[in-house]
């Protein structure tokens, strides 16, 4: 939680300091003519089907022309969530999850402006893990029950990314996306079934130009 606090404050003072005068439609092909770009960004992922929310951060390296960009990132995610029901029979349910994954891919920009939707994906080599703890009982003490599963796995995928990306005519970038993994591995669940997952993530990201 420390190093999350230092990254976002580290990362607000990045944005604000960016000049206003950045975000205009100006055309950037006289500006972009081939840069390279470091960046930090924060994330919210959604894990399907097993529901679970959590947060994380990608740190990246890319290297833009008008039209094309190619990226190379690392990104972690985890995080625990709670299910607490009360009544003649109580219910705690804990779900975590875990992702770490370094990705290589491409983007492509619509338009040659300041501002412009992009489109991309790539190929992705990940680490993910999952775990269920569930605890229930009667409030007379009878018919407890614990009930507990977890797995991991690790292997490649491919993603999807699509996103806008602001302020191009500057040496900096802002990037809002939204971006699905989808790994070629499984993990293990209850009963020795096995499922496949599919992080789904929105990232606000910023990098600038060294």
């Amino acid at each position: 939680m420390k190093t999350r606090s230092v990254l976002f404050i580290f990362f607000i003072a990045l944005v604000l300091s960016v000049p206003v005068s950045g975000i205009v439609s100006a055309d950037v092909s006289a500006q972009v003519t081939g840069e390279s770009h470091w960046g930090i960004g924060f994330l919210g992922t959604i894990v399907l089907p097993i529901d679970v929310s959590t947060l994380g951060y990608r740190l990246g390296w890319s290297y833009e022309l008008p039209s094309y960009a190619v990226e190379v990132e690392g990104r972690i995610v985890s995080g625990k969530n709670e299910i607490r029901e009360s009544g003649s029979y109580t219910f705690h349910e804990t779900r975590e999850f875990g992702f770490a994954a370094f990705s290589v891919g491409g983007i492509y920009f619509f338009c040659k402006r300041s501002i412009s939707p992009y489109l991309g994906g790539g190929l992705t080599a990940a680490r993910m893990s999952w775990a269920r703890r569930t605890v229930g009982h009667t409030h007379t003490g009878w018919g407890e029950h614990e009930h507990g599963v977890s797995s991991s796995g690790r292997g490649i995928g491919v993603y999807a990314v699509v996103g806008i990306q602001m302020l191009r005519t500057t040496r900096n970038r802002l990037k809002l996306q939204v971006r699905a993994d989808k790994p070629f591995f499984s993990l293990q669940g209850a009963s020795d079934v096995f499922f496949h997952v599919m992080p789904i993530t929105t990232g606000l990201s910023f990098s600038r130009h060294y």
